[in-house]
């Protein structure tokens, strides 16, 4: 409970600081998952071209 009332208040209290956090949070989320797809295409290149050898 008291946690709970914690976190409402430090929402109420910087709401442009969580919103930096927040968007920060989204940015690098999604960058991960370009990087995890990068990733997963050149697997998937690596992988065809080893079984067309």
């Amino acid at each position: 409970m008291g946690f709970k009332i914690g976190v409402v208040e430090d929402s109420a209290e910087d709401t442009p600081k969580k919103r930096f956090t927040s968007f920060l949070a989204s940015k690098v989320l999604r960058r991960s998952i370009y990087y995890i797809l990068f990733i997963k295409w050149l697997l998937g290149l690596l992988v065809g071209f080893d079984f067309q050898n």
